[in-house]
């Protein structure tokens, strides 16, 4: 944390940034820090920004000069405060389907969570006070020809960070966990509290994390936020950080890659229960999906034990209203082809997200079909 003193050496930095084209978050306050103005210093966590907190008292914001004399300057209080606020992120990773290019961190370190004593090694003098698990393979396909290898990947991994989680005395224990535990949703939009029953080795593997993470919070001072995502889309409103797989299995790169290099794309199937015969889906941007990282931290200092929680929109749309929006937004006709159904894929997947909103206290900034796909093509069209 950097104390600015004067007008000179804040301008200084200011310009410095905007040659870099760096964002600025701007709290400004007079000092004296309350929880109103240490809500906006956690909300400005979730931008990828330099964060300046003015705490300068203004002597033209008062009519009598006795008022000023009399109003609490606690600079060194304030000081403390912030400094406890301040968020530094250690990074880890094998890069085996993510991109070095992509961590603007410069703490992170290159290992396998697969290997315990690479986890010790690498990690042991880190000042690490909670951990936010990521990591894992994704691609529902590939989980049911690769039973073994998402297993250790997945599941084993996980264990090996939760067993280091326990060893560290790391209480707080974030875990991205995805809407494939509910399998064939019998109600919607789905809760919490529906049904368990995964139909694919990926639901099964976050269903057993979830299932370790449960039990090892219940017999150690191990404080656990599961987060089941829907499906995440769109990028970083600075257009430098998005998806950017190979193959690319998402649905909205996929359309958005078929007109930026002139491709067919293909629709997996046209005859699910719904209005125009494509599935439906809920979309999260993922930049609501990191403040809810955020929201989950701090639910942890003052919620114990495990928790649950769906990530989504609560909005429904089919493929065939995704592609409508990205022809829209990219003013072109997009070609496509109807390929075959998926074997056990659900008409319909929708959260019901009511309980991250009142307990979690998130917001969703992006929540518009349209402000997703804008930011993923804007990425899009910066990696050509």
């Amino acid at each position: 944390m950097k104390i600015i003193h004067s007008k000179k050496e804040l301008i200084a930095i200011i310009d410095n940034d905007r040659m870099k084209d760096y964002k600025i978050t701007l709290i400004p306050t007079m000092g004296n820090l309350h929880q109103g103005h240490l809500s906006l210093v956690d909300t400005s966590a979730c931008f990828r920004s330099r964060k300046i907190v003015s705490i300068f008292v203004n002597p033209l914001q008062f009519d009598n000069l006795s008022d000023f004399a009399s109003y609490p300057k606690s600079l060194e209080e304030d000081l403390r405060v912030l400094e406890r606020k301040k968020i530094e992120f250690v990074i880890v990773d094998n890069f085996s389907t993510g991109h070095k290019k992509f961590v603007k961190n410069k703490k992170f370190f290159e290992l396998d969570l697969k290997d315990p004593e690479e986890i010790r090694v690498n990690l042991q003098d880190q000042e690490i006070t909670s951990i936010v698990h990521f990591a894992g393979l994704s691609i529902v396909s590939d989980s049911q020809k690769k039973e073994k290898e998402y297993y250790e990947n997945n599941v084993l991994a996980s264990m090996n960070l939760a067993k280091f989680a326990l060893e560290k005395k790391i209480r707080k224990f974030i875990f991205s966990s995805s809407a494939a535990v509910y399998g064939i949703p019998e109600e919607v939009p789905i809760k919490e509290n529906h049904p368990t029953k995964p139909i694919n080795n990926y639901g099964k593997n976050k269903l057993e994390i979830e299932n370790i993470l449960k039990k090892l919070s219940m017999e150690h001072p191990l404080d656990v936020v599961c987060l089941r995502y829907f499906n995440a889309a769109g990028a970083d409103e600075d257009g430098d950080i998005g998806e950017e797989r190979n193959p690319e299995t998402h649905l909205i790169p996929n359309i958005i890659k078929s007109v930026l290099q002139s491709n067919e794309f293909f629709i997996h199937g046209d005859t699910y229960d719904t209005n125009d015969g494509t599935c439906i889906r809920d979309y999260i941007h993922v930049n609501d999906l990191a403040s809810a990282h955020l929201s989950s931290l701090k639910f942890l200092d003052s919620n114990k034990g495990f928790h649950i929680f769906n990530l989504g929109s609560e909005q429904g749309f089919s493929v065939m209203e995704v592609i409508d929006e990205c022809q829209k937004l990219m003013k072109t006709a997009i070609k496509f082809k109807i390929g075959s159904k998926r074997d056990g894929d659900p008409n319909i997947l929708v959260a019901d997200n009511k309980k991250s909103i009142s307990k979690l206290g998130w917001k969703l900034e992006n929540n518009s079909l349209k402000s997703i796909i804008s930011s993923a093509i804007n990425f899009h069209k910066n990696a050509l």
